[in-house]
This record gives C-alpha cells, structure tokens and sequence, in this order.
C-alpha cells in the first residue's frame, strides 16, 4: 500500500493547505510510508501564483517536484519525467 496525502482542490479550494502538506511531508512521512505525491500542474500552483494556466505552470511544478525529491519522498508521479530529471540532475551537481 502507497499513501498518497492528494494535492489541490482534492484537499481544498484554499491554496495555501497544499503549501502546508507539502511543508509538513516529512511528519506525514514518519506515519505514512512509502508515499506518492503527485503536483503535476496542479491548481493550487497556478492559484498560489495568480491564477496561472495550466499550461503555465511547468516551472512551479518542477520546483514543487524537486523539493519532494529533496524530502526524499519514495514515489513521484509526473507528467514531466524529463524536466523532473534535468533538475535532479542540476541539484545533484550543485551539492556535490
């Protein structure tokens, strides 16, 4: 079994409840493992930005997207693997 806390509207229309699960990932972690988490252009970034477009929301998603990889969260399910990817990639060289 995979927890998945859901993201976006499935939680509230309030964008800022979205910051504050992705805040608090590493409690939900202590309770809940493994998990996967899923941001792919969700409307709580668009929102959190303005009001962006979906279509517009690729550099938030990438950067939501790293800071569970830096959380060390198990499962991240993307629409994007390669942008996912190239920012690991930049990440890891920047902390070596």
């Amino acid at each position: 079994m995979i927890f998945d806390p859901g993201m976006g509207f499935f939680l509230s229309s309030d964008f800022q409840v979205s910051f504050e699960v992705l805040k608090k990932i590493k409690t939900l972690q202590e309770e809940f493992s493994p998990m996967m988490v899923s941001v792919t252009k969700k409307s709580f970034l668009g929102n959190a930005l303005g009001g962006l477009k979906v279509e517009e929301r690729e550099i938030p998603t990438v950067i939501a997207e790293l800071y569970l990889c830096i959380q060390n969260v198990e499962y991240i399910r993307t629409h994007e693997p390669k942008n996912l990817k190239q920012a690991l990639k930049i990440w890891n060289l920047m902390n070596k």
